[in-house]
């Protein structure tokens, strides 16, 4: 870092990183006010474990940015699942639920 940015900024302030329950608990936080989706119960505590295991050394990089990326990695994940396991409700065409002739349907 630049010295001089140091000596005209003396005090600082340190934060603590936050603690795997704690980025569990914005995890889920995040995918509810965010995405809508509901943690099952147990999955918090489940979470936090696994942040514990296998990310503790990106918390003091990405902090709390660790809990967003990870609920959003999981909610892609659970589209693609939702997506693969009902391809016809995502289908075009006269066989699918997407519209007639093969049209998208219109947004009214």
């Amino acid at each position: 870092a630049e010295e001089g940015l140091a000596r005209r900024f003396p005090g600082r302030l340190h934060l603590d990183d936050y603690t795997p329950d704690e980025l569990a608990a914005i995890c889920e936080m995040t995918s509810r006010t965010r995405h809508q989706r509901e943690f099952e119960p147990g999955l918090r505590e489940k979470l936090a474990r696994h942040i514990e295991n296998f990310y503790w050394r990106d918390i003091s990089q990405q902090n709390a940015g660790l809990s967003i990326n990870l609920t959003e990695q999981a909610l892609d994940r659970q589209i693609v699942r939702i997506v693969s396991e009902h391809p016809q409700a995502f289908a075009v065409g006269p066989s699918g639920g997407g519209g007639d002739a093969g049209r998208p349907p219109a947004f009214v």
